[in-house]
């Protein structure tokens, strides 16, 4: 087996962001107007993304956005309310040209060559990901993370074709899962 590196979330990004939506708030899409902003309400317990029932920001909106606009298999965290540290992966669907997450998202992305966005969604949706994050959530009446708790989430880093064979494998698992269910 070859060397694992020990390192941090916060050494692996190269984006850690929150996306906002408009004063006003947003609107479940009507005729597929405007552009899919999506937040916690979009992402399951067990990490699946929940691409009916998304709302919509107008589209000049979007397109003035400086953070909160999703590329393919973006890592989202729900990162405050009763279900806080809810992760999954997201994967544009077909015919979507642009998307958004809501201020209640984090969005990851790592760094070229150094993770893979799969293996990285696997690893915050494990056992292990889910307890580090628990651990950091703040607050009673509001739970949340803040941003720096990628600072204090630990990950065991194999060389990155271990990471995208291992991700490989999980992700025919979840497939398998989800057909049997």
């Amino acid at each position: 087996m070859s060397e694992w590196k020990s390192t941090t979330l916060k050494e692996m990004l190269v984006i850690n962001e929150s996306g906002s939506r408009p004063k006003g708030g947003v609107r479940i899409g009507e005729n597929n107007k405007g552009v899919p902003s999506y937040g916690g309400e979009n992402i399951s317990m067990n990490g699946e993304m929940l691409y009916d029932k998304v709302r919509t920001v107008p589209t000049e909106f979007a397109l003035g956005m400086s953070k909160g606009i999703l590329d393919d298999k973006d890592v989202l965290i729900n990162k405050d309310g009763a279900n806080t540290g809810k992760t999954a992966i997201y994967k544009r669907p077909v015919g979507e040209k642009i998307a958004t997450i809501n201020e209640h998202l984090f969005r990851l992305r790592c760094k070229n060559g150094i993770a893979d966005q799969e293996f990285l969604f696997h690893y915050l949706n494990s056992e292990f990901g889910k307890k580090q994050i628990l651990l950091l959530i703040t607050g009673s009446a509001q739970p949340g993370l803040n941003s720096k708790f990628t600072e204090f989430v630990k990950i065991e880093l194999p060389p990155l074709p271990e990471q995208k064979k291992i991700a490989e494998i999980l992700s025919s698992l979840d497939s398998l899962i989800i057909k049997m269910e």
